[in-house]
């Protein structure tokens, strides 16, 4: 374990052989994470890589897209009230 400063800018330097370890060059965007009362440092793409993995395990294998069965659901709604619609407007004339 090491320990390092925060300078007046609350600013820390990331030790070149961590970064060189996992990836991370000069200019890389980090997500900082704050969790029980820890500081997680990801990279945006180990971010997005884990929030993907939290989806999919809360997914059932086959279930398809959360978006796609809305879409499919909505345009039954759609259906449905073009229908009741249509029925209106052949009872009023």
């Amino acid at each position: 374990m090491y320990t390092y400063r925060v300078d007046k800018q609350g600013r820390i330097v990331l030790p070149s052989k961590w970064r060189q370890e996992q990836g991370i060059p000069a200019g890389t965007e980090l997500v900082l994470l704050e969790e029980n009362g820890r500081l997680i440092v990801q990279t945006r793409l180990q971010a997005i890589q884990e929030a993907q993995e939290i989806i999919r395990r809360t997914t059932r294998p086959g279930q398809g897209s959360a978006v796609d069965e809305l879409l499919r659901e909505r345009r039954r709604e759609v259906e449905m009230e073009e229908r009741e619609a249509k029925e209106r407007r052949r009872r009023s004339a």
